[in-house]
């Protein structure tokens, strides 16, 4: 069972490495690097420094804040904006490292959180929450980039509802996760989650054509 915890977001990174040339498998090297040490800094201070680890409490609500500004906002904006903070290559180029950067990013950190839960770990931490977290990334990318294109040709409707997406996105596992905290079953959330990551593959074909074609995939306004 905890196998797949180990592998899956790695097993992901791989097979998305694998699929581009070598030049640019080579080119997203320092991503993937960046990723990984920041996560495994982030875990080590949290270890050793922060002790305690936050209990869900009867609010609903401050179970998902918590979730969504530790596990998925937070990390996305700072990794990534430090990312293109020292970064001196293209924009196009930033933003085609969305995956393996926040990919790598959580291969360390999701695995580090779900055996660090004081609850008994049952189907959801050892497989849905991962599912989640590489949907979550793949989204994230496809809308990223529409979000870039959009901006190019000053679409600000298209760029206000894909940021809006982008935002409703990165919801999602926090939502899902305190849903199961808070007494969702088995049969409710799994299907769920299925639908969401079904999507997400479709959606990474999408982001396959969309780098060969170089031209955004995404329905005109």
């Amino acid at each position: 069972m905890y196998l797949f915890t180990i592998i899956a977001i790695p097993a992901f990174l791989t097979g998305w490495i694998l699929s581009k040339t070598k030049q640019e498998r080579l080119s997203f090297i320092p991503a993937i690097l960046w990723g990984f040490l920041s996560s495994a800094i982030f875990c080590a201070i949290k270890a050793f420094f922060f002790i305690s680890e936050y209990t869900q409490t009867a609010s609903f609500f401050s179970g998902f804040i918590h979730l969504f500004l530790l596990e998925a906002l937070l990390p996305c904006v700072i990794l990534c904006g430090l990312f293109v903070l020292f970064s001196k290559d293209s924009v196009e180029y930033k933003i085609n490292c969305f995956i393996p950067l926040v990919g790598s990013f959580y291969a360390v950190f999701i695995p580090y959180k779900i055996f660090s839960l004081t609850e008994a770990l049952s189907f959801f931490p050892l497989f849905v929450k991962t599912v989640l977290f590489i949907s979550m990334v793949i989204f994230c990318a496809f809308l990223i980039q529409n979000i870039y294109s959009a901006y190019g040709s000053k679409s600000v409707g298209k760029i206000i509802l894909l940021s809006i997406l982008l935002l409703a996105n990165l919801c999602v596992p926090a939502l899902m996760e305190t849903w199961w905290y808070f007494g969702g079953k088995f049969y409710f959330y799994t299907p769920v989650a299925v639908i969401y990551a079904v999507a997400a593959f479709i959606v990474y074909f999408l982001i396959k054509q969309q780098y060969t074609e170089d031209e955004p995939v995404f329905m005109s306004m």
